[in-house]
């Protein structure tokens, strides 16, 4: 008798539980439109799926002109504050910090600051890694003062921190520092001489120094492979160049902006290069037939910013003369000593 009631009970809530299932069918399909619920899960799952496709950026775009405008408005402020901030610390004394290690300070922030907004910028278009190019083909250009002064070790008092900055921009340029400290204190002992690494550019032709200045980076690892294989140090040093592009080369390809490493790095530091070997080699040096202390260089006459963007190197004939004297003290040091010079056979120019 307990089993037939247990039973009735069970068929009764079976009934229930169909007639409450058919009920919210029922009424999911009034509400979603005659269609069951799990078409309408698969149906929202679908749309979701193409809004959110739709709504991903393309990988390339460009920039509009508002968003250039809007950025470009930014960095100015971020310039004036910092020009600003350089005054007052000019004011309160920093006229006494050696100038050698403030282009290095100042120019190095530039490069890095620089690279690291092209690598924010959600991939931007030509129109801004250009003047972003250009702006570093000018921390470049500068920078080259401090790897001079600093292969000629008076960059700083400081061993250590002329090292550094030495290092530091020898990374920038993609050039061993070691290997070029060798090669041009082998031009100042060998200069127009067959043994000097930079008589490279040399030619009665001014199209053939123009474009041997812009393959005077690969003459140079020419030059020391064939000059220093005996010596091993020198021979691994070889391996700085080709190392550093392999390394830089996987590390921007795994961001996904090797755009930016040849925009901001690589075109730059091959404009740069090529524009100082003229300038400071092909220039000054010619006809490169004179190999004595007074007549191997002559000072050139450039217009003013020139001349501090190459750090003064523009009186070559008094760098060549006194090499120990830091680029910043090579104006005064020209004025003190002009008329000797003079009689001696310099240009007196500028």
């Amino acid at each position: 008798m307990k089993q037939s009631t247990n039973k009735q009970r069970q068929a009764n809530d079976g009934q229930r539980e169909a007639l409450l299932e058919l009920d919210i069918d029922r009424m999911l399909e009034t509400d979603l439109g005659g269609i069951s619920l799990g078409e309408a899960i698969r149906r929202a799952s679908a749309q979701q799926q193409s809004n959110s496709q739709e709504a991903s950026p393309r990988p390339y775009t460009h920039w509009g002109q508002s968003q250039i405008l809007s950025s470009l408005a930014k960095f100015q402020q971020i310039a004036v504050s910092l020009i600003s901030m350089f005054a007052r610390l000019w004011s309160g004394g920093l006229n006494r910090v050696n100038p050698t290690i403030a282009v290095w300070t100042g120019a190095m922030t530039v490069f890095v600051a620089l690279l690291t907004i092209a690598m924010l910028l959600p991939h931007p278009g030509y129109e801004v890694l250009m003047p972003l190019s250009a702006a570093q083909t000018i921390a470049v250009f500068v920078l080259y003062m401090v790897i001079h002064d600093a292969a000629h070790r008076m960059a700083s008092k400081s061993r250590r921190l002329n090292d550094l900055m030495l290092i530091s921009c020898g990374v920038i340029f993609l050039f061993d520092p070691y290997l070029y400290r060798r090669l041009h204190l082998t031009h100042h002992a060998h200069t127009n001489e067959n043994d000097d690494p930079d008589h490279f550019t040399a030619s009665p032709y001014l199209v053939m120094r123009v474009i041997k200045s812009f393959l005077v980076f690969w003459s140079y690892q020419i030059y020391a492979l064939r000059r220093f294989k005996k010596n091993a140090t020198l021979f691994l040093h070889l391996c700085f160049t080709p190392g550093l592009v392999a390394a830089l080369c996987w590390v921007f390809a795994m961001a996904g902006r090797i755009d930016v490493l040849l925009a901001c790095w690589f075109i730059p530091v091959v404009v740069a290069l090529g524009g100082l070997s003229y300038l400071l080699t092909a220039l000054p040096h010619h006809p490169a037939t004179d190999t004595s202390r007074i007549g191997a260089a002559r000072n050139l006459d450039v217009p003013r910013i020139l001349q501090l963007m190459l750090g003064n190197q523009h009186l070559h004939l008094v760098h060549h003369y006194a090499p120990t004297v830091p680029w910043y003290q090579l104006p005064r040091y020209w004025r003190e000593n002009k008329d000797r010079l003079v009689a001696q056979g310099a240009a007196p120019v500028p």
